[in-house]
């Protein structure tokens, strides 16, 4: 009850909302800089206030780490509260004055353009008042942002998400997640790449022909153990930042490429054969869509655009 809290301290300026939503931006960005831009006059008073706050409450927030000001583990602790009050505020009067919700999703690259943003036409047909915020952004960055409360919802791994937060009792971050896709690796070759018949075996080609695909530490290790174990020597040519940008190179038809099947999407089948590389015996990855069962409980939308996407039932953060 708010009659039962220090008086004293609700009533100090370094407590006041624009002060305290100021320090919530220092702890997302990294930096007072990255808070309030270069502007120094700016700079000092944020440093200012954030001392205020501190001295206010009785115990450090913040840290140095070389010459910049961050936040320590209470900060980062304070921030994630303060934010879920400001999204709590924020969805309450959105809600009252019937007005547009934006949801922030974070994926990679080759997810978001061959897989999610298909997904958002239904989406945006199915929920009219909601409008999407899609980063392109690495597991780490997207599971930070999930503990964080700076995305809604975010496609990674199944593997990645952390042992024990998914479950209710969990300490700290609780996550739900909802199956989103099953992703094979094909052999895309440009067709005028490919020798006449007969046609070499996949092992043959996957030795002879100038590859292209993802230098992705996850995934490249995963593809060296495989050709390693197959006893094949790849011939990779070309190692891109994406596999998009992989995809983009073998449309060119200089390269052939081991890519996702979803690159199916940019790689059509007259111009392109899409052949099965079950010599590597890699895995598939497993995808699923993943929030923050706190944030889910205060923007319910969030639930009801996860099943959506997913399509295979109630997501488990909502039962």
């Amino acid at each position: 009850m708010i009659a039962e809290m220090d008086s004293e301290l609700l009533s100090l300026r370094a407590l006041s909302t624009e002060r305290l939503a100021l320090f919530c931006e220092f702890a997302s960005g990294g930096s007072i800089a990255a808070a309030v831009g270069d502007d120094l006059g700016k700079q000092t008073q944020a440093s200012r206030w954030i001392a205020d706050l501190e001295k206010s409450i009785g115990f450090p927030l913040t840290e140095r780490r070389g010459r910049h000001l961050a936040v320590n583990a209470v900060g980062a602790r304070l921030a994630r509260i303060l934010r879920g009050r400001f999204e709590e505020l924020d969805e309450f009067v959105r809600k009252e004055r019937d007005e547009l919700v934006t949801l922030r999703i974070g994926a990679g690259n080759s997810v978001i353009e061959w897989m999610l943003a298909p997904r958002l036409g239904e989406a945006h047909t199915m929920f009219p008042r909601c409008a999407f915020d899609i980063e392109n952004l690495r597991t780490d960055a997207i599971l930070l942002g999930l503990n964080d409360l700076t995305l809604d919802l975010g496609v990674v791994r199944a593997e990645a998400i952390p042992a024990g937060s998914t479950k209710e009792q969990a300490r700290g971050l609780s996550i739900g997640t909802l199956p989103f896709a099953e992703v094979h690796y094909r052999l895309f070759v440009p067709v005028a790449m490919l020798p006449e018949k007969p046609l070499p075996d996949i092992a043959q080609l996957l030795a002879i022909l100038p590859l292209a695909t993802s230098k992705g530490g996850h995934f490249n290790a995963r593809l060296k153990a495989a050709a390693h174990d197959a006893g094949i020597t790849l011939a990779v040519r070309l190692a891109c930042a994406s596999f998009t940008q992989a995809a983009q190179a073998v449309r060119k038809g200089a390269f052939a490429g081991i890519l996702p099947d979803t690159a199916a999407a940019a790689l059509p089948a007259a111009e392109f054969r899409n052949l099965d590389i079950t010599p590597l015996a890699l895995p598939p990855r497993k995808l699923v869509l993943a929030w923050n069962r706190r944030l889910a409980a205060i923007r319910p939308l969030i639930g009801d655009v996860a099943n959506l996407l997913s399509k295979t039932g109630v997501p488990s953060g909502r039962r």
